[in-house]
């Protein structure tokens, strides 16, 4: 998957840097639903919540970000990639249904408070977060 491709070159890059260490947590930002809108046009934001403020000077693709307070509903799944994408499914299809919050049109967060090089494919905790007005 390139999504995986792409987050464990993020993370080495920026651990090789000494930018990011075992305490920093890698997130994403969704901005495009995967039911709506096709691969290819899909945005994403990879990031890094880093353990201390960032001294040295960003370049190329890399750019630092900071999120305003939001409502945000939050979930807790731990799987597989591919298990979170139907665990996606049962949150609107059901959950989100049921207690009838309604949908912020601003980007979900995941964030992998355990990730590294190391981590099992199928055990990774995911973190996510759905904003609500």
């Amino acid at each position: 998957m390139a999504l995986e491709e792409a987050s464990e070159q993020l993370y080495n890059n920026l651990k090789d840097k000494g930018i990011a260490s075992s305490r920093s947590i890698f997130m994403t930002e969704i901005m495009d639903d995967s039911e709506i809108s096709d691969h290819i046009h899909l945005r994403y934001n990879l990031g890094i919540i880093l353990e201390r403020p960032l001294t040295a000077e960003l370049s190329g693709l890399y750019r630092t970000k900071k999120h305003q307070r939001q409502k945000y509903a939050k979930f807790i799944h731990k799987g597989t990639h591919q298990s979170c994408i139907d665990f996606y499914s049962k949150i609107y299809a059901l959950w989100m249904l049921e207690v009838g919050l309604e949908l912020e049109d601003l980007p979900t967060l995941e964030f992998y408070p355990h990730y590294d090089d190391s981590s099992l494919h199928d055990e990774i905790l995911t973190e996510i977060y759905i904003p609500v007005r």
